[in-house]
């Protein structure tokens, strides 16, 4: 028992950096064992193509309406450079930036509430599906993650103490890195915003609050054209998603948890919390809640239920975009747990958390092939099996070229300057649809014709297959799970 007391002791080395370490070298070797467990896929290619580009070329893309800012393809630009293109080097980026989370999770636990809310929080974040899935993408969700957590700790610090210049400093410096990941990162700030003025004691301290945000605001200023030239963009031609459904807003929640079971096994002992803490009050043994708990709430409930509600007019609630408030959600749970279970009580926090966290391992499925699956990587192989002199490929839709040169040719791939030039030199077109594709043929008579097709399309137009399957001889095809078909036709003779 003398070792465990000296390894729980307030203060000591072991909290500070062992657990926070020994939590960070589990979760980075169980997730880099997973790192090229699936293929580049979705829009991992156009983040990893245009990451090659320079600065320039980079603004250029926000101007033609990449709907995100550039830190994540800034650092991936410079991480490319050192280790390369191949899946194990461009998926190791957002795994050391989910890594890098969980310390920031753990000290938050431990600064403001006690070392079981900082390793219960972090655990659940380590055991997350959808942290799991950021964490071994090539795109930004990941670093946003780490931001949101920083910009959390250093805000909590800063609100406890209004002047403390350090803190003051290091939280501009998170907010002006989140809002560079992710547009957003503004529902943090404008929290931040919120909780100043509801908590902050006398004008001064409010004005002194608002200095982050105000800093943040300005350093910012660069990047607001084409916030607004994103807007005006998506108000014409809409979003890809579609307005969530009333069981959307709880079933995102099971994913959080990873099982719709170990979310009522959580609200269930909440409620069992919350009774016994209503006893309390009327019994005045306690008599207020603490401003860190507040904060760890409204941190993640506000945003996710603001995103809902916006997304029946304009569509924002997926996975992806809500995966930021679950460093609020996984921090609120056990610091709540802990505040309802005091003292006599400390065990029913200790083994409600044990139990959650032993039912969320049990449900954890690392990467689930029906959650964006794609063999993406054995379509092109089977279709360049085909290729002869004598052959073109037709991608379909326009924007899948990226995700097939990345596994048909990295050399290609790497081409940031003449890519439309080499893929015709290689035989290779993207089309808008039917039209376009005879017109490619047309232009290519009596070649080969392999075409890859990513999804299911049955208009006249965007179905290639119906038209070349009745002027062309079919040599064999495929299909690949889940969405790409590929077919490979002769000229009839």
């Amino acid at each position: 028992m003398g070792f465990f007391r000296e390894l729980f002791k307030e203060n000591s080395t072991s909290l500070r950096y062992y657990i926070p370490f020994g939590l960070m070298l589990i979760s980075i070797f169980w997730k880099f064992n997973f790192i090229d467990y699936r293929d580049i896929s979705m829009d991992e290619p156009f983040t990893i193509y245009h990451a090659q580009k320079d600065f320039k070329g980079m603004t250029e893309l926000l101007s033609k309406g990449e709907p995100t800012p550039p830190l994540f393809m800034f650092l991936m630009h410079y991480w490319i450079k050192l280790f390369g293109l191949d899946p194990i080097a461009v998926r190791s980026l957002p795994l050391l930036f989910n890594t890098l989370t969980i310390p920031i999770i753990y000290s938050i636990g431990l600064r403001f509430f006690n070392v079981w809310t900082g390793f219960v929080a972090a655990a659940l974040f380590i055991l997350s599906e959808y942290q799991f899935f950021a964490a071994l993408e090539a795109r930004t969700y990941s670093l946003m993650s780490l931001f949101v957590a920083s910009s959390l700790y250093f805000y909590l610090i800063y609100l406890d103490d209004i002047k403390n210049k350090r803190a003051m400093f290091l939280l501009i410096v998170s907010n002006l890195l989140l809002v560079y990941t992710h547009y957003f990162g503004w529902y943090v700030i404008v929290l931040q915003l919120i909780f100043t003025s509801a908590f902050s004691k006398n004008i001064k301290n409010i004005l002194w609050g608002y200095i982050p945000v105000g800093t943040t605001i300005i350093g910012f200023l660069p990047l607001l054209p084409f916030v607004i030239n994103q807007f005006f963009r998506k108000s014409k031609v809409g979003t890809y998603l579609m307005p969530p459904s009333p069981s959307d807003y709880v079933n995102e929640l099971y994913y959080f948890l990873n099982h719709k079971s170990v979310l009522y096994y959580a609200l269930y002992i909440i409620a069992a919390g919350m009774l016994f803490f209503l006893f309390l009050l009327l019994t005045r043994r306690v008599t207020q809640i603490r401003k860190e708990l507040l904060v760890l709430f409204l941190w993640w409930i506000i945003p996710y239920s603001f995103m809902f509600l916006v997304s029946s007019k304009v569509p924002m609630f997926s996975s992806k975009y809500v995966l930021f408030n679950t460093i609020g959600f996984y921090l609120f749970i056990p610091a709540f747990l802990s505040f309802l279970f005091q003292k006599r009580f400390r065990w029913i926090n200790y083994l409600g958390c044990i139990i959650m966290l032993t039912h969320m391992g049990i449900k954890t499925e690392m990467l689930p092939d029906t959650y964006s699956y794609r063999e993406i990587r054995k379509a092109v192989d089977f279709a360049s099996k085909y290729k002869t002199d004598e052959s073109i490929f037709i991608l379909h839709p326009y924007w899948s070229d990226l995700l097939f040169l990345y596994h048909f040719d990295k050399e290609i791939f790497a081409e940031t300057k003449n890519l439309s030039i080499r893929m015709k030199e290689n035989g290779i077109y993207n089309v808008w649809g039917l039209s376009h594709a005879k017109q490619v043929v047309e232009a290519n008579p009596g070649k080969r014709v392999i075409i890859l097709q990513d999804g299911i399309y049955t208009s006249p137009e965007a179905n290639l297959y119906s038209h070349f399957d009745t002027i062309f001889s079919k040599v064999d095809s495929g299909f690949f799970p889940q969405i790409t078909f590929v077919k490979i036709y002769d000229p009839k003779q």
